[in-house]
């Protein structure tokens, strides 16, 4: 079964965290872009789109609009 994916609707996160020395972001916290509720998470997967994370309500994977940067 393939799960969707969309562009969530909104996100809101820090841009550092300790649990980025182990390869995981900040928490984002997003509106999901299926049910439009609100969820949180941290991603390992960094894409050319974005980072990936699972809405808790609906299960619909929600792309986070933003890049890793080693500057």
């Amino acid at each position: 079964m393939k799960v969707k994916t969309v562009q969530c609707k909104n996100f809101e996160m820090w841009n550092w965290s300790p649990m980025m020395l182990i390869g995981k972001t900040p928490k984002i916290k997003f509106v999901c872009g299926e049910c439009e509720k609100i969820s949180e998470g941290r991603s390992d997967t960094i894409g050319s789109k974005g980072a990936y994370i699972q809405c808790k309500w609906c299960g619909t994977m929600n792309t986070i609009p933003i890049t890793i940067s080693e500057d």
